[in-house]
């Protein structure tokens, strides 16, 4: 599940759209494990690559490449303020 992660933290450094075809050939299978696979590549994944400090990128993209599935939870209050909420 480490398509986009970059090799020098265990992933396999693969682009975005190697990842929109392991996902699509997933889903012929099970939707439900490529939307768990969608989400943890794209959404988590990116967000440590594009906006995480070099120290978070070496404490967290490790385990996400090879042992750990993340999760998100997004919430929304009275339309105005959306909270995300990234457990690892």
């Amino acid at each position: 599940m480490s398509v986009e992660i970059d090799p020098e933290y265990g992933g396999s450094g693969l682009s975005f759209m190697s990842a929109c075809l392991l996902i699509e050939e997933i889903s012929k299978v099970d939707m439900s494990v490529s939307v768990m696979i969608d989400v943890h590549n794209t959404l988590i994944i990116n967000l440590f690559n594009k906006l995480g400090t070099p120290e978070q990128k070496a404490k967290y993209l490790p385990r996400l490449a090879t042992d750990t599935v993340s999760r998100i939870r997004l919430h929304v209050c009275l339309g105005i303020y959306i909270y995300i909420y990234i457990y690892i």
